[in-house]
């Protein structure tokens, strides 16, 4: 309970610092893209397929 407690006195987030938040998720997307691509040169498809997933989570959870 004194988690619920000090979480329901926290300052609620700035609308910049949301903002800010989506786009460092949306350029972690982007660069997990760029690492699959890079994996499925090199003919790692397991690694690809893991990154792909790691940049479809972060791009789909960007709200701007």
């Amino acid at each position: 309970m004194d988690r619920i407690h000090q979480a329901a006195h926290q300052p609620t987030p700035s609308a910049s610092a949301l903002a800010e938040a989506d786009q460092l998720t949306h350029n972690a997307g982007l660069l997990y893209a760029l690492a699959a691509a890079d994996a499925e040169q090199q003919g790692d498809e397991h690694r690809a397929r893991d990154l792909w997933q790691r940049a479809d989570q972060n791009l789909a959870t960007v709200t701007a």
